[in-house]
Formats: C-alpha cells, structure tokens, sequence
C-alpha cells in the first residue's frame, strides 16, 4: 500500500512537471512568434519555418487577419482591427524617424508612400466603422471585404518597409 501511494505521488508530480513544460514551451512559442492567443500573429510573416529574428531590421507585421470572427465576436474584430491601426500608425511614425537624414529624393517618395497608405487606412478604417451596423445575413461578405481591405493596407505597408530596408543607405 505504502509503494502504491509513493508511485501515485511520484507519478503525480511527473505530470505536473510534463504539464508545466508543455504550457511553458508554448508560451515560449507564442513569444516568438507574436501569436496574440486569440489566433491572430503578430510575427513578421507567416511561414511557420522562418525564424521571427532573421532579420531584426524588418518590422514586424503589424496584423495577420488570419482568422474567422464569428458575427457574436464583431466587437472583439472591431477592437483587433484598431489596435491594428493604432500598430501601423506607430509604425509609420517610427518609419518616418528613418527618413530625417534621408536625400529629398527619398523623403517625396517617402511622403507619397505614406500619403497611399494613409488613404489606403482611412477607407479601412471606415468600413471597420462600419462593422455594428453590419447584418448577420451579411455578415461572411463583410468580412470578406475587411479581410481584403486589411491586406491591400499590409501590403502597402510592407512594400513601403521593404523599399527602405532595401535601400538603407539612402534613409
């Protein structure tokens, strides 16, 4: 009776370790990756296979619309798409302290970048207005255009950040 108590003991302390573990290795995980918990990432890509500090000069990406909200998480949608905005303006502003040295050359194609950028996240943010007067029926094709909105203002974003990071001599 004795060893069996000692043996559930024993075991009970073994899974708890193996449990500890396993939560710390994936909170370990979603640290690298920028995984926010709620499905969205945070991370610079999303490849899986790529190292998230292969480049510590990239910006990260600012929002991966990668998930579904169901019509009962538009709020919880309508916070994650301004924090989004609220990301990619900070971006921008911290892009901008790259260019104070930059040519004049470089700070026209600068200012035009951001100037379609800007345009490109106000029409965004726009429809994410939009997202309480949106019907259930409507619901999918909503999210659908959000979706799509959200990755042509990414885009933007990242063809902008990988032009200056191309071309870091002249910022």
């Amino acid at each position: 009776m004795n060893r069996k108590v000692v043996l559930s003991l024993i075991l009970s302390v073994f899974m708890v370790f193996v449990f500890t573990s396993c939560e710390n290795n994936r909170n370990d995980r979603d640290n690298q990756t920028g995984t926010t918990g709620n499905g969205t990432e945070m991370n610079g890509n999303n490849n899986p296979n790529t190292n998230p500090n292969e480049n510590a000069n990239q910006t990260p990406l600012i929002f991966s619309y990668s998930r579904d909200y169901t019509y009962d998480q538009r709020d919880e949608l309508k916070d994650d798409l301004n924090d989004a905005i609220d990301n990619l303006n900070d971006k921008i502003d911290k892009m901008q302290d790259k260019t104070d040295n930059a040519t004049k050359e470089t700070k026209d194609w600068y200012d035009n970048q951001v100037k379609e950028l800007k345009s490109k996240r106000d029409k965004f943010k726009d429809e994410v207005d939009k997202i309480d007067d949106t019907s259930q029926a409507n619901w999918d094709q909503f999210q659908a255009k959000l979706r799509q909105d959200w990755n042509d203002v990414q885009k933007s974003f990242n063809d902008m950040r990988d032009h200056m990071n191309s071309n870091t001599n002249n910022y």
